[in-house]
């Protein structure tokens, strides 16, 4: 069956590296947890994430389009399996490896016996997934991303807005060897996409019996890769629908302006009118149709959005770029939302105590001030049996003090039950700091509903 296709993947097998564990991205989804560090350039980016520079390859694409049977068959090869796996909660980016947009490399850098390899990529006009793995050749164990930093070929950062990754989860390189995982880069829409991407990595490791930040030592090794990005592959693969739409639920105004389709992400541009008495904190189930009712959801895993101010932002969805479907529509029901005067707790950190909250669901459990670092411990508490899958991690701004001085939060570790979001956020602070302090909720368990379904095409 498919002998010419079955040739080609044999052709395309003999250059991917064979035998690999995959980091089991589930893992992090069922246990909740989420760690990593914050980046910001010119938007906010709704996720743990860290900044990177520096790596060398040059692009491979094979120009063959595999039909779905053929991208089963893929799947099952070592090599192209791996991308199943780590992709396979997200619709479009299987559809981009079911339709061979991903860029093959195979890079590799060695540093005391840790090789780290760059894989794959798959990139267009609005972000990149890159694909990489981790290998233990001596006598490591738990080996995390420390930080990566990238550049364009003038060593200009603005062109990425952000990056995020996963961290492997007690993965003791002595019983796995190879690691593989990915990350995401949000390109800066103001700025051209670079013609080479340089990436520089550091990673850090913990001897103990587990990965713990506190104990995990950096390596003191330098991994440096250069992309050339062949722009001419992407460069016409965007659909644009203008829409300036309007819903109104329970007196708040939404404006949907826009929708962008690539083959990475579709991108919903909204405005929420600066008359509204609520503050919009999120939507609980939107989700973009078409006319056969397949669905295509918010990015679960990733960069979710971007929120350029109070009244604008971007919600980025699963794409269906591929699908190319006659029809497609907005649709939902469920709205988070606060009053205004209810967005800010203040907190006395000199004597552990909540001042201000929007109301009983939030519980501040403890305050601990150091001298350079501040510890709060949280919870929110949602009975509502719809919310149950829902994480409160309310603050994303940092803190402002008494003095109107900023602190941000440089780690984070969350947790959540069936009715509690529990946070604890580890900000540095100075001898300065004025209390009390003042945190701008994000997220919270309040709403509005109304079903709303707006026509795209």
């Amino acid at each position: 069956m498919f002998d010419r296709e079955e040739e080609t993947l044999m052709r395309v097998a003999e250059n991917i590296n064979q035998g690999f564990k995959s980091s089991d991205i589930d893992e992090y989804i069922k246990s909740g947890i989420s760690l990593g560090k914050k980046k910001k350039r010119r938007a906010k980016m709704r996720m743990y994430t860290s900044v990177v520079a520096l790596f060398t390859f040059i692009m491979l694409i094979t120009s063959i389009r595999i039909s779905p049977a053929f991208a089963y068959y893929v799947s099952k090869v070592p090599g192209f399996n791996y991308i199943v796996k780590l992709i396979n909660y997200d619709k479009g980016i299987k559809d981009a490896v079911d339709n061979n947009f991903v860029e093959q490399i195979n890079a590799s850098q060695e540093h005391d016996d840790i090789v780290f390899t760059i894989k794959d990529i798959i990139i267009d006009n609005s972000k990149a997934i890159i694909f990489y793995s981790i290998e233990n050749k001596g006598d490591h164990r738990f080996v995390n991303l420390h930080n990566m930093s990238f550049k364009d070929e003038k060593e200009d950062e603005s062109t990425i807005a952000g990056s995020g990754w996963s961290y492997f989860i007690n993965k003791d390189m002595n019983i796995y060897k190879k690691l593989e995982e990915s990350v995401e880069i949000d390109f800066n829409e103001k700025s051209q996409i670079p013609e080479t991407l340089l990436i520089s990595i550091k990673l850090k490791e913990s001897k103990g019996e587990g990965y713990s930040e506190n104990s995990a030592e950096l390596l003191p090794y330098t991994w440096d890769f250069k992309i050339h990005i062949d722009k001419k592959k992407f460069e016409d693969m965007s659909k644009r629908y203008t829409l300036n739409k309007n819903i109104e639920i329970e007196g708040q105004r939404i404006i949907f302006k826009a929708l962008t389709i690539t083959p990475t992400r579709m991108a919903l541009e909204i405005e929420y009118d600066k008359n509204n008495t609520k503050k919009i904190l999120g939507f609980d189930d939107i989700e973009i149709v078409d006319e056969n009712g397949e669905n295509r959801s918010t990015i679960i895993n990733g960069i979710s959005g971007t929120k350029i101010d109070d009244y604008n932002e971007i919600i980025y969805f699963q794409s269906n770029y591929f699908a190319d479907p006659k029809e497609l529509y907005i649709k939902g029901s469920s709205i988070r939302a606060l009053d205004k005067d209810k967005c800010t707790v203040e907190i006395d950190i000199e004597n552990n105590k909540l001042l201000k909250a929007p109301d009983d669901k939030f519980i501040l459990n403890s305050v601990n001030k150091g001298d350079k670092e501040l510890i709060l411990d949280y919870k929110v508490i949602s009975n509502d049996p719809k919310d149950k899958d829902n994480h409160y991690n309310s603050f994303h701004n940092g803190i402002k003090d008494s003095n109107g001085k900023i602190y941000q939060e440089h780690r984070g570790t969350s947790s959540s039950s069936s009715s509690v979001s529990s946070t604890t956020s580890y900000i540095t602070i100075d001898s300065k700091i004025k209390s009390p302090i003042y945190l701008n909720i994000s997220n919270y368990p309040a709403w509005i509903k109304g079903d709303f379904k707006i026509k795209v095409k």
